[in-house]
């Protein structure tokens, strides 16, 4: 899925991201991750404070999920 999602920010009207342009632009990204005990909320906290590009996570409001 992130494949695809860079090779669509990578096309240009007349040309397709190869896969090289693609390893390429990921090599040069930073990963981080954190450990929680409540990995659900750590997300939707991340999400709606950074508004990553490649998130494809549809976050609900608490009230829509039948919470409180």
């Amino acid at each position: 899925m992130l494949h695809d999602q860079v090779g669509q920010l990578l096309d240009t009207p007349d040309n397709a991201a190869s896969a090289a342009d693609i390893a390429g632009w990921l090599s040069r990204r930073e990963v981080r991750w954190q450990e929680t005990d409540n990995p659900e909320g750590t997300k939707g906290a991340l999400v709606v404070a950074l508004k990553p590009r490649f998130n494809g996570k549809v976050l609900m409001p608490r009230d829509a999920e039948g919470g409180e």
